[in-house]
């Protein structure tokens, strides 16, 4: 999004969003991302204020990252509000170290457009390996929990994450001390998996071979009671998704991703710009 000045203007509404490829946002323009069309709604709604929604979300951050870009740039930009996106791996995520995440992602890896590169095939072999054991267990009829579906966290064993609520925690009540020094208000909004609100017909990876409803193996609400609670007890203001998807026309997912699309962004934007509004949380411009 737009680069702001770190010197706010009177009658300035600072918003700054943390989160990861749902808040960045993976899969769709940068326009037709919620934040953008945050500040847009918002402008709507206050012509004699100045909009700024600050978008520090990046692809595969978690909570470690949040909490270490809120330190270094809470004290600069000083948000009104500062929205945090939290995604049920998060709670994994914690558990990752910088240098883990710099070698998932690659960046130990020679330059993809080098001719190394090109005559690894590393791309295409893994695309092949991908889908040959795809085809094998589709054969062999073997349940899959599918790779993007988010069923996996979902399910009763493991639990209860206790170690990663514990850092969680720690790290959002890192970010919640910060906005208390800066008078800013701390809402999260939990993100539902795609099968929490999205069928078999919607998306490719829906799982096959389980049966969600089984109450003896699966928890629809596990990730979203986690959250609440770890929010609760640290005094943040958390909304669940799950209520404007509940009513979407469509589902709001990529049917062979698992992140949203320009519709479900959409949908994001209108839900946060509503309870902005609408619910007990003040909007304080600087005069």
């Amino acid at each position: 999004g737009p680069s702001y000045s770190v010197e706010k203007e009177p009658g300035t509404i600072r918003i700054m969003t943390l989160g990861d490829a749902f808040t960045s946002a993976e899969g769709v323009n940068t326009d037709q991302a919620w934040p953008r069309l945050l500040e847009s709604n918002l402008a709507s709604h206050f012509p004699n204020n100045t909009i700024e929604v600050m978008n520090f979300a990046v692809t595969g951050y978690g909570p470690n990252q949040y909490a270490e870009v809120a330190k270094a740039l809470v004290p600069i930009y000083q948000p009104n509000i500062i929205i945090i996106g939290f995604y049920m791996n998060d709670f994994t995520d914690v558990l990752e170290t910088n240098a883990e995440f710099r070698s998932e992602i690659g960046f130990d890896n020679p330059p993809n457009t080098g001719w190394y590169s090109a005559l690894r095939l590393s791309n295409t072999r893994s695309l092949l390996s991908e889908t040959f054991h795809e085809f094998v267990n589709k054969i062999r009829n073997k349940p899959d929990l599918g790779k993007y579906s988010g069923a996996q966290f979902l399910l009763l064993q493991p639990q209860p994450y206790e170690e990663e609520v514990n850092v969680v925690s720690k790290r959002l009540q890192e970010i919640k001390t910060l906005a208390d020094t800066e008078d800013a208000q701390v809402i999260m909004f939990m993100v539902p998996a795609p099968v929490q609100v999205c069928g078999p017909d919607d998306v490719t990876y829906y799982p096959r071979g389980y049966d969600l409803s089984d109450t003896s193996v699966f928890d629809l609400d596990k990730p979203q009671h986690l959250t609440e609670e770890l929010a609760e007890n640290l005094d943040i203001e958390i909304h669940d998704l799950r209520e404007p998807f509940g009513s979407a026309k469509e589902c709001p997912y990529q049917p062979r991703n698992l992140h949203w699309t320009a519709y479900g962004h959409r949908l994001v934007a209108e839900y946060i710009t509503n309870i902005l509004l609408t619910h007990e949380i003040h909007i304080k411009a600087d005069h």
